[in-house]
């Protein structure tokens, strides 16, 4: 019923990030920075400096793993936020974003903090998993500071948050522990994509008054698809057999290292296979990451892949995040228990957290089950659960 609100985004309409009061159904601004002024403007240019192009800041979350701060100092100089008024601003003698536009990001002077920029499709070395971490550690302040700002300017037990950046998992994690509200809600559609439903249930409640009934319980949202399989089968060759418990056959064919592609039911919204799409493997096997990496996903080996775990024994491998509100979306890292950390390679990145689901049986019969199978062959109540694209 009453909540902070935090959102921050790259641009939107012209606002990068804010503060806000929902009592109700109502929504009230408390604090606002626009453009030029955000932090997604910072950690973007961070990322081209690291070589990477747009919508590629997932890759330099999964590379901080691997890195030591070395560069924070750097990082801190790019802006100021002042704690008590809540103002910030970016040192543009460093950004170029404010002449250019997306075109040009950052100035000449930006060698000065960090050195010669790398070159794309170059190799990655120390120093770029250095800057990366620099970058998720200041990251991790930021978003603490606009979460006690949250705090003050609302007085709510309650957060909220929305928008590109509260897609970075460390930092969810970061404010979950903080102790600072006893509830947090991580939109799992935080970026553009959650605007389709955010915008017709702002105008349903804030301009219209109408009272709140929808509640965000799942993300299987999507199309699903009725017609008749044996064409498929018949098009892909692919060999179907008949089987009097395939929820069993599909746990085993995991245990016993298969990689699994698992399709049911009504599609994900949002930018996470939520186990309707989804690639599924034995988290167990230390080749396993290679193996999805190499042959499937064809991507970087710092990028870690995350486990769907059976929502009531999750606190069984991974040390308990009672403030969090979404653990059903793979929005926010987990400490796995240290006599876990060997058991499950595949899934346990070089800092020791994995970005975890939880699967309830209410709203993925199908998939708890399985998973559940799994848990009674192997004594493991997770699985690998990666995307198919």
């Amino acid at each position: 019923d009453d909540a902070a609100i935090l959102t921050m985004d790259f641009a939107v309409d012209g606002t990068t990030e804010v503060i806000a009061e929902g009592r109700g159904n109502k929504i009230d601004d408390r604090l606002m920075h626009t453009v030029p002024n955000g932090f997604a403007l910072l950690y973007a240019t961070i990322t081209h400096v690291l070589g990477f192009k747009w919508y590629d800041e997932f890759k330099v979350m999964g590379m901080a793993a691997y890195g030591e701060p070395r560069f924070l100092d750097g990082i801190e100089k790019l802006y100021q936020l002042d704690p008590d008024s809540g103002e910030l601003q970016l040192d543009f003698s460093y950004f170029d974003f404010q002449n250019y536009g997306m075109q040009k990001l950052f100035t000449e002077r930006m060698k000065e903090l960090f050195g010669e920029p790398r070159v794309p499709g170059s190799e990655i070395t120390q120093k770029e998993y250095d800057l990366a971490v620099s970058l998720q550690e200041a990251t991790n302040r930021y978003g603490l500071a606009m979460a006690r700002l949250a705090k003050k300017l609302t007085n709510s037990k309650n957060l909220c948050m929305a928008g590109g950046v509260a897609q970075n998992c460390v930092m969810n994690q970061v404010i979950c522990e903080s102790g600072l509200f006893e509830n947090v809600f991580l939109q799992p559609l935080a970026g553009d994509v959650g605007c389709s439903l955010g915008g017709a249930l702002y105008r349903y409640h804030q301009d219209h008054g109408q009272p709140r009934k929808y509640s965000m319980r799942h993300l299987y949202l999507g199309p699903s698809y009725d017609e008749d399989v044996e064409p498929v089968i018949d098009r892909t060759g692919l060999v179907a057999r008949d089987s009097e418990d395939w929820h069993g056959d599909v746990a085993q064919a995991i245990a016993d290292g298969l990689v699994v592609g698992f399709y049911d039911g009504r599609m994900e919204a949002g930018p996470r296979a939520l186990g309707s799409r989804s690639i599924l493997a034995d988290a167990r096997s230390p080749e396993m990451k290679e193996i999805l990496n190499s042959r499937v996903k064809h991507r970087e080996h710092f990028r870690p892949f995350a486990p769907s775990v059976l929502a009531d024994k999750v606190d069984l491998v991974f040390e308990p995040l009672p403030t969090c509100r979404s653990l059903d979306y793979m929005i926010v890292t987990m400490n796995v228990r240290p006599e876990w950390n060997d058991q499950l390679p595949a899934i346990t990145h070089n800092d020791g957290t994995a970005r975890v689901q939880t699967v309830q049986k209410a709203y993925a019969s199908n998939y708890y089950t399985i998973i559940e199978k799994f848990f009674a062959l192997t004594g493991v109540p997770l699985v690998i659960n990666t995307s198919f694209n």
